[in-house]
């Protein structure tokens, strides 16, 4: 099958404080309501953050449902319905997003072939009209250890 996805690198900048990645893809540009997503990537180096925001292009009412696969030796935890917390061996970790709401439901991992074990996935899932902008925040928690 031929791929109509059309990727698109939009911005691809690094320097010693700041990672910037800027991509758009049009894999879910299908009749009636297509939608094109792009998605920006920003990591501060110095504030161990990670800013990810999904511009979705569109219209009409669509169920949108973004999956953050952790690994599994971090323990996960729901503080209210936009905001998480993920702790592991390089530390604690805020993830909090500006709309829709946050579960944690359980899937599987595979480190290598034929290797499955357990792990959690946040699920971030809202009901929208089109377009809208999604912001996903990830930062290191000060006095845990990196």
């Amino acid at each position: 099958k031929r791929d109509t996805t059309r990727p698109e690198v939009k911005e691809w900048t690094t320097s010693p404080d700041v990672d910037l990645l800027d991509a758009v893809h049009h894999g879910y540009d299908s009749p009636p309501q297509p939608v094109v997503h792009r998605r920006r990537f920003e990591f501060s180096k110095s504030r161990v953050r990670l800013l990810i925001t999904d511009f979705l292009e569109g219209s009409g009412l669509h169920t949108i449902e973004s999956f953050l696969h952790l690994a599994p030796t971090v323990r996960v935890e729901l503080k209210e319905d936009r905001h998480a917390t993920v702790t592991g061996k390089f530390g604690r970790y805020s993830i909090s997003v500006d709309t829709g709401s946050f579960a944690i439901i359980d899937t599987r991992f595979s480190k290598s072939y034929g290797r499955i074990e357990p792990n959690k996935t946040l699920l971030l899932r809202l009901e929208t009209i089109l377009p809208i902008t999604i912001r996903v925040e990830i930062r290191h928690e000060e006095g845990t250890s990196t």
